[in-house]
């Protein structure tokens, strides 16, 4: 393997392992704020929300003095990004929400 590539593959991992945990962290805010809405309403709305609390002090960096072109470049780099990375933070807001959901369920007949 070319050594120039490692720092590559570490930042790709390091950053889905950075993505993974604010998911996470977003699927229980969500479930605290809104635990009255619907499962899927839900999981959709702590894979967003791990997208922007990621991405969005990303954006402020970047734009910080573009203009013409070089923003146009930029917004199409962060949507690529973004785009991949919500599947992934779907997935695992997916599995995150069900099994908090299964953890969280009151059951009355356990204090019978």
């Amino acid at each position: 393997m070319d050594p120039e590539f490692v720092p590559v593959i570490l930042a790709f991992v390091g950053t889905f392992l950075i993505l993974v945990a604010t998911t996470m962290g977003c699927v229980l805010f969500v479930r605290f704020v809104a635990s009255r809405w619907s499962t899927a309403v839900r999981t959709v709305l702590a894979a967003f929300s791990a997208i922007i609390v990621m991405y969005l002090p990303m954006s402020f960096v970047a734009f910080d003095g573009q203009t013409g072109g070089q923003a146009d470049e930029i917004w199409m780099f962060l949507f690529l990004i973004a785009g991949v990375s919500f599947v992934v933070a779907w997935l695992v807001s997916y599995v995150a929400t069900a099994r908090l959901d299964r953890l969280t369920e009151f059951d009355a007949k356990e204090f019978l």
